[in-house]
This record gives C-alpha cells, sequence and structure tokens, in this order.
C-alpha cells in the first residue's frame, strides 16, 4: 500500500469535512455534461497514476456530475489499509444510495485480515461473513481476542467439507490444531465428504494426519471401496454397523446406484440390514436407483422400477414417470401413473390438460372439453395449449402498466441521474448493479413505477429486472420490451425467419441483456457459445466477428445467433420445436430424444417428453412469449404452424 502525501490528506480532509454537512463549494462555472464526462476520465486516469495535487484540481469541477461518488469509491479503495472502521462508516453513509456497499465491506475486510487487524474486523463486521474466505478471518479474529468457543465452532463448519478450503483458513486451521480441537473423527469425517464429492486427490492428504490405528484402518477402508466399488458387499459383511460403517456404506450404495443400478438393487436388502439403514434411508437409496434407471429398456429393471414407485410414491419421480408413459405413447400407462400424484400436483394446469388428453384419447370428448375449457384464460402455456386444441382464441388477464412515475422521479432523482449517466458512458454493467441496487431498496409500488420508468427510458433489460422482482407477471408491455426492432427485422428478412421467433428467443435467453454472460461462456442477447460463434461465423464468412467479446456487440450477436437458428430451422424443416430444443439442449440431443420417441408423438407429448425440465421449460416458454409480442405488436401469428401440429414426431 502507498502512502499518501500530508498536504494531499489534508486537502482531502477537508473535502470530506465539506461532503460531511452536505455543503459544496464552487469555484469555478459549472461544466457542461460533455465537460464533465471528459474531466470524470481525466479524474479517472489521474487517480491511476497517483497525481494527487492535479486530481483534486479536477476532482474540484466535478461536484455536481452524477458519478463524482464513483471518484471518491476510487480514490478510498487507493488505500484501504490506512482506514479505520469509522472512516468506512462515515464514506457509506455519506453515499448510503451508491452500489458499492457490500463490495466495500468485502474488500476492506480482506484488507484487515490480510493485516491481522482482528479488534477492527469484528469492530467493522461482528456477524458472520457469508463467503468462505471472510469467515476464515472472522473466526481467526474470534480466536485472537478470546472466543475459542465461537472460534472453533466455526472452525469445524469450514473444516467438514468435500472440497479444497481456501488458504485464508490455514492459520486458523493450524491454530485449531495446535489446540487439539483437529480429532481423527473429524479427518474422517472430512474423507467421507470426500469420497461423497468424488474428489479423491484430498485422500492422501487428509490421511497423513490420522494418528490413531482405527481411523487410519478407517482410511484405508475409505479409500479402497473408492478405488473397488466391488469390496462393498464384503465390507459390510465383515464390519458390525457403526456410524463410519453406516455412512461409508450408505455414500457407496448412493455411488453404485448411479454406475450400477442392476447391482445396487441386488445388494440393497442385504447391506440396508446388516448395516441397519432407516426406512428413510433405505428410499432415499432406492429413489436414487429409480432415477438411474427411470428410461431403461430393461423389462426386469422397469418393473422393479414401477413396483418401488408404488411403494414409495413422489411428485418429482412420478411426473419422471409419466414422461416414460408419454414417450411411449402409452395413454393407460400415463392413467395409472398420473392417480399417484398428489392432489396438489394433479390439480395443476399441466396435468389437467393432460387428463383431458387421456380421456380424449378414450373417446370421451365432451369429458376432455369439459376440463380443457376450465384452463383458458390463463397465462400458462396449458392454457393457451387447451385454447389452440378446442379453437378458442387465446385470452389471458393483462395488467395496465403505471403511469404516474413522478413520485419515484422525486425520491430516487441522483440514482436515476446516476443510472442514466452510467449508460450514456456505455458501463453498462456498474449501471446494472445500480439498478438492482435502487429494485432491492424501493417499495413494491415503487419497483412497479420504477419498470415504467426503465420502459420510458428504452432501458429494456433494467424494465425486465423491474418485473421480475417486482412479481409482475401480468404487465406484458413492460415484461416483453420491443427492443432492438432494426436488427430482428432485418435479419428476419434476410434470413426468412420470424421476427417474433428472434425476439422471444432473445427475450429468453438474456432478457434483452446485450452483455450477458452465462456460468458457461455464452454472450449477449443471444447466449451465444464461443465455439458456436466461431463455427457459424466461418461457415456465413462473416468477418465482423473478432472473438469473444464482440458477440456483446448486438448486432454481431443477432447476425450469429440467428443464422445459427437458421441453419436448426433448416435442418428441421421450419420445426420450432426441434430447432428451439436444439438450440438450447444442442442438435445431437435432439436426434437422440426424435429416435426414442420414433414418430409416436403429436407436438405437445413430444415437448412434455423432452427429459431436460430446463429445455422442456425453454421451448415452452418461447412458444408463450411468441404469443405475448405478437399481441403487443398486432402481429398475426398460430401458436403452432399446421404443419408442427401435423408433424408425427
Amino acid at each position: 500500500m502507498f502512502k499518501v502525501s500530508m498536504k494531499y490528506t489534508q486537502q482531502k480532509l477537508g473535502m470530506m469535512a465539506v461532503l460531511c454537512i452536505g455543503m459544496s463549494v464552487h469555484t469555478v462555472e459549472a461544466l457542461s455534461i460533455d465537460e464533465s464526462r471528459i474531466q470524470y476520465q481525466e479524474a479517472k486516469e489521474l487517480l491511476n497514476e497517483k497525481k494527487f495535487d492535479e486530481y483534486i484540481k479536477v476532482r474540484a469541477n466535478l461536484e455536481d456530475y452524477p458519478l463524482t461518488p464513483y471518484l471518491d469509491y476510487r480514490e478510498l479503495r487507493m488505500d484501504l489499509a490506512s482506514k479505520t472502521p469509522d472512516d468506512i462508516r462515515l464514506f457509506r453513509h455519506a453515499h448510503k444510495t451508491l452500489a458499492i456497499g457490500n463490495s466495500l465491506d468485502y474488500q476492506y475486510l480482506v484488507v484487515l485480515g490480510l493485516n491481522e487487524r482482528w479488534k477492527e474486523f469484528l469492530d467493522y463486521f461482528p456477524n458472520e461473513p457469508s463467503s468462505t474466505n471472510l469467515q476464515c478471518y472472522y473466526y481467526q479474529a474470534k480466536n485472537e481476542l478470546g472466543d475459542k468457543k465461537t472460534a472453533w465452532k466455526g472452525t469445524e463448519k469450514l473444516w467438514l467439507t468435500g472440497g479444497s478450503v481456501t488458504y485464508e483458513c490455514d492459520d486458523l486451521f493450524k491454530a485449531w490444531s495446535d489446540d487439539g480441537k483437529l480429532t481423527d473423527k473429524l479427518i474422517i469425517d472430512r474423507m467421507l465428504l470426500v469420497y461423497k464429492a468424488r474428489n479423491n486427490s484430498l485422500f492422501s492428504y487428509l490421511e497423513k494426519m490420522l494418528v490413531s490405528d482405527k481411523a487410519k484402518e478407517q482410511a484405508k477402508d475409505i479409500i479402497a471401496l473408492f478405488n473397488d466399488p466391488d469390496l462393498l458387499v464384503s465390507f459390510s459383511a465383515k464390519n458390525k454397523p457403526s456410524e463410519f460403517t453406516k455412512k461409508l456404506t450408505f455414500i457407496s450404495m448412493e455411488r453404485e446406484a448411479r454406475k450400477d443400478p442392476r447391482k445396487a438393487i441386488e445388494i440393497l436388502p442385504s447391506i440396508a440390514k446388516k448395516q441397519k439403514f432407516t426406512e428413510k434411508e433405505s428410499i432415499k437409496i432406492t429413489h436414487r436407483i429409480v432415477s438411474s434407471i427411470m428410461s431403461t429398456d430393461s423389462d426386469e429393471l422397469a418393473t422393479w422400477r414401477d413396483s418401488q414407485l408404488e411403494k414409495y410414491p413422489e411428485d418429482s419421480f412420478i411426473e419422471r414417470r409419466i414422461r416414460v408413459a408419454i414417450r411411449a405413447a402409452d395413454w393407460d400407462d400415463m392413467s395409472q401413473w398420473i392417480t399417484y400424484l398428489t392432489p396438489k400436483a394433479q390439480a395443476s394446469l399441466r396435468w389437467q390438460f393432460w387428463q383431458a388428453r387421456i380421456e380424449s384419447e378414450n373417446g370421451e370428448d365432451d369429458k376432455a372439453n369439459a376440463r380443457l375449457q376450465k384452463l383458458l384464460g390463463k397465462r400458462n402455456f396449458y392454457s393457451v395449449a387447451a385454447a389452440n386444441i378446442l379453437g378458442e382464441p387465446i385470452q389471458y388477464p393483462m395488467n395496465i402498466a403505471p403511469t404516474n412515475i413522478k413520485p419515484v422521479k422525486e425520491k430516487y432523482k441522483s440514482e436515476l441521474a446516476r443510472i442514466k449517466e452510467l449508460i450514456t458512458i456505455d458501463e453498462i454493467s456498474t449501471a446494472k448493479s445500480e439498478w438492482e441496487y435502487l429494485l432491492n431498496r424501493a417499495s413494491k409500488n415503487e419497483v412497479k413505477e420504477l419498470a415504467s420508468y426503465a420502459a420510458q427510458h428504452r432501458w429494456h433489460h433494467f424494465t425486465v429486472l423491474a418485473t421480475i422482482k417486482g412479481r409482475m407477471w401480468g404487465y406484458l408491455s413492460l415484461r416483453f420490451p420491443i427492443a432492438h426492432q432494426w436488427w430482428f427485422g432485418h435479419y428476419s428478412k434476410e434470413l426468412d425467419l420470424d421476427k417474433v421467433t428472434l425476439m422471444s428467443l432473445s427475450r429468453q435467453e438474456s432478457a434483452l441483456y446485450a452483455e450477458a454472460k452465462s456460468p458457461v461462456g455464452a454472450r449477449g442477447l443471444m447466449q451465444i457459445m464461443p465455439a458456436t460463434a466461431k463455427y457459424t461465423a466461418k461457415k456465413i464468412d462473416y468477418d465482423k466477428y473478432e472473438g469473444v467479446s464482440s458477440l456483446n456487440n448486438v448486432d454481431v450477436n443477432i447476425h450469429i445467433g440467428s443464422n445459427y437458428l437458421k441453419g436448426l430451422m433448416d435442418d428441421y424443416d421450419g420445426n420450432r420445436i426441434f430447432a428451439l430444443a436444439g438450440y438450447n439442449a444442442g442438435p445431437h440431443r435432439v436426434k437422440r430424444w426424435r429416435a426414442v420417441s420414433d414418430e409416436k408423438l403429436d407436438v405437445y407429448a413430444f415437448i412434455e417428453a423432452i427429459p431436460f425440465k430446463e429445455t422442456r421449460g425453454y421451448v415452452q416458454n418461447i412458444l408463450m412469449f411468441e404469443t405475448y409480442y405478437r399481441s403487443l405488436l398486432g402481429e398475426k401469428g398460430s401458436f403452432l404452424s399446421e404443419k408442427e401440429l401435423n408433424l408425427e414426431y
């Protein structure tokens, strides 16, 4: 950490005093907004270069600029080690509307932990932090300040994990161990968690810590069973049930259920009996085996699966079993398994729809139609599907967006000005943080008004975020902004794709956030994976694609995404169901699902039979989003095309 000059410190103290009593000093004429933007960037550079005297002069010109608090934040972060808890509290109070609270807390606590300033750590943050590395510092502080009971209880919790622990815990674990609290039992308990997490690289590290011969033998058993699952039966037979043997055999049985369900079925009764599994534990293993063989081709395994589901029904497993019946187009089987659902699940729109389909297949058309009629008028895929089958108009309730947004404009004037300026200078991710922080502080009615405010400013993604925060499901004009029309329209015409499909897919993929990045690396509006982008750009000879970062460009993203979707649509003869499922889960999976269904299904059954919950919901959502967008745009179009309805899937 660098030291700040005395002259600079005195200047800053004077500025902070002025700030804290709510006054500002103007010694120059007010800058225009464009001039302020230029000087703001200059001030950032001067801070980076540590030219503090020059920075002070530029900073003085920016008192009224909305983003000036970010300069103060940058400045504070540059020398956090010199700050006391009261300094940070004072800063946070002076900038309480700025979305930096959690970030500043984290950074300051890291500095205090690294510098072993334990008293100040607990003074500033007396409660357990949420992140693991800060928890390590927190319990180290507790120990150093004499609260060993709390320290060692927390340390044990941090120790008992199946993964590696952050290096910040090293000193804490050493002190805990030196105090005699790291027992062989705790080491064995962690080895069991490591086994369950399949993180066997930690076995050697943990085994070396053991002291007693008994614990060393237990460690050998754990490692032996991990390396050779075939030893499970003999291990269970020769060892009397204990807390250790029961845990080890249970974890091993869970693993066996995944790897070799047929063998797991064979050995479960004897192991459960010898190791005295509770009924709950036996059912858990049984369900794990059932999950592994849900789509089995073996009649023997299918018979066992069904017998266990009849004995131990659970909605999530029963729903998967119903989909097996749907995949086989076995209406009698579907009818039987629906009865195993709880009354609440049976009453859901999904399963009411399928009960109506079963009744129709059984020739009970009046009964089926009456059931479908009850589903109409909802914002739900099955409601619209029912209307489509009955030939009824698609209807659903809609709420009117708030028009009086003056109260939130006044109350949150500084926050909204800051967000607007961040968007103007293209610092979108920071603007998003500010928006989310504002939504978290606003009341339910204020969130609705803020959604309207964002819509009026064409902050499309922020509008969607507000509707999600406020659970504004009926405010369709806000939930589905009409965004990026030129680009969607352009590529719609160029590639002969439905513009509404492109809009709906982007709304589903990113909530219309151009800078979106998924945990697996998909980027931008249409959430394109880098490998897909590279492949598609090469295929269509597109030279504007210049690597992953260019996927945040709206034009580039929609160009590549729409061309990729066009390729899928061509592969599937214009069928959106296959193309959308392929876009989400990959074309290879769609090929596999089509082979399983073997042209036995209609469109509704194929969608319901998609094994992946995410992909099933993805396809249903986009079909619904298309319905909403057509209504909002006043465009004609069908929920499903004739070709999609008539195809045998």
